[in-house]
């Protein structure tokens, strides 16, 4: 009996997250998965607006962190990682939903889906958002949303 609900849980949380994506257009599929712990090196820094991490984003291999629940709706703290210099920085193993920027899409309106997918399913930041900018050996470019999450109380 025990692994007849489990399926039926598995399934209604299946059909859900196929309603969600049919019913609200999106740029980026989010998955929830499990990551180990990292140690980086950033530089801290403090933004008015969203428009100006382009600016401050290092070349890839690189990642920006912001410390947003959604939306700015003033200046922010931000901070993109250096090549051995800086402060450290340790994330903890956690719970992240992850999210791949197809080039097609912009940055800012994936990470706005991102959000709204996390508030559709109940799910609180509980950490700094990564965004990692990525490049492979034939110089082809890719961007990673990486949000901390814990579900979120009624």
């Amino acid at each position: 009996m025990a692994n007849i609900r489990r399926d039926i849980a598995t399934l209604a949380a299946t059909a859900a997250h196929a309603e969600d994506h049919l019913a609200v257009p999106m740029s980026i599929l989010p998955q929830q998965t499990a990551v180990d712990s990292r140690r980086l090196r950033v530089r801290r820094m403090r933004l008015n607006h969203p428009a100006e991490l382009a600016a401050v984003c290092p070349a890839p291999p690189a990642a920006l962190l912001t410390w947003l629940r959604g939306q700015p709706t003033g200046a922010f703290a931000a901070a993109v990682t250096t090549d051995g210099v800086g402060e450290q920085l340790f994330l903890p193993a956690r719970t992240v939903v992850r999210a791949v920027v197809p080039p097609s899409a912009e940055v800012v309106r994936a990470g706005q889906d991102l959000f709204g997918w996390l508030h559709r399913h109940r799910l609180a930041v509980t950490g700094p958002t990564v965004e990692e900018h990525l490049i492979d050996a034939d110089g082809a470019h890719a961007i990673v949303l990486e949000v901390p999450v814990n579900p979120r109380g009624s």
